[in-house]
């Protein structure tokens, strides 16, 4: 079965299975560096916003073997969990007096978007673009968010520059945050380890004492008894698109001048960057080399942000 067709069946099927009442459509959507996901969509008369699920990955299931019916009964649960959301107020969202509070700043790559970037209001910065976003004011959504385009800034007669100082303003109020990286290690690998001891022995209480004990075990081996490490993500306390905190140069003044050195960043993707100290860091073009591979082993293809290595420093204020 060809892509197409398979997108089709699904739609097809999903639609039979909740009958007239709901509408179920598949449309083409445009992500980060031209990433293009196919996303299911599911409304009916009370609604007309809903999460997309994308089939993209489904079909490759489908082509190592996994049945349709199963993987159609997954979509169906996965829509059954998902909230209701309810309407979107779209003569509110035409006036800009009621949205701007929730417009925000995200970094893109500049080349890997400029197809995008030619409909979308925004300004470079070294070689990435800030581009604006509004997030949508409904916690069932989570992250949900609306790119701004050029049509919106016409509806809302404003213009780039407004845009840059609310955004700027709304994201800064998102809050920030630096942590060390041998703590974030340490909470995944308590939730995984917790899961873990979960599945082996439903039946047993697993003291979180006992689990934080084997996490800082495990750390003590990656980090040979360094009580820190070197390496510091920065990112907002959302963790999505958090990438835009290195523009608060500010705060990265600060961090520098605790740490008594200048910063090298590493645009670990478009929701978080990775800060190493220059004075504990190995050399420029070692950091270089890994920042690729990891994009390339690692990192999903819409969350990619740079292969570049930036260098602030604390004398000036600025990212080079």
């Amino acid at each position: 079965m060809e892509y197409q067709e398979f997108i089709q069946s699904i739609t097809n099927r999903i639609q039979a299975i909740l009958g007239d009442q709901y509408q179920v459509v598949c449309h083409p959507v445009c992500k980060n560096n031209g990433v293009y996901l196919d996303g299911l969509i599911i409304t009916s008369k009370e609604t007309n916003i809903s999460p997309s699920i994308y089939l993209n990955q489904y079909y490759d299931q489908f082509v190592l073997g996994r049945p349709m019916s199963e993987i159609v009964w997954e979509i169906f649960q996965l829509f059954k969990k998902a909230p209701q959301i309810g309407n979107m107020d779209i003569d509110q969202f035409a006036d800009f007096s009621k949205v701007k509070e929730n417009i925000a700043i995200k970094l893109i790559n500049y080349d890997a978007n400029r197809e995008m970037l030619s409909d979308v209001p925004h300004r470079r910065f070294l070689d990435l673009a800030i581009v604006y976003y509004f997030v949508v004011p409904n916690e069932l959504l989570g992250n949900a968010t609306i790119l701004i385009r050029n049509d919106h800034v016409s509806l809302w007669q404003t213009n780039e520059r407004t845009l840059y100082r609310i955004g700027m303003r709304n994201t800064l109020f998102l809050g920030w945050e630096i942590r060390p990286m041998n703590v974030i290690i340490r909470d995944y690998l308590e939730e995984e380890l917790d899961d873990y001891l979960k599945e082996r022995n439903p039946d047993r209480q697993i003291e979180p004492d006992r689990i934080q004990q084997l996490a800082e075990e495990i750390l003590a081996d990656i980090y040979d008894g360094d009580d820190e490490g070197p390496l510091y993500v920065l990112s907002n306390h959302r963790r999505f698109f958090g990438a835009s905190c290195m523009l608060f140069t500010d705060r990265l003044k600060a961090f520098a001048d605790l740490k008594g050195s200048d910063l090298y960043i590493l645009p670990s993707s478009i929701h978080e960057v990775i800060l190493i100290p220059q004075d504990l860091s190995p050399e420029y073009e070692a950091l270089c080399r890994m920042v690729r591979e990891i994009n390339d082993s690692e990192v999903d293809a819409c969350d990619r942000l740079s292969d570049r290595v930036y260098r602030f420093d604390r004398k000036t204020g600025k990212i080079s």
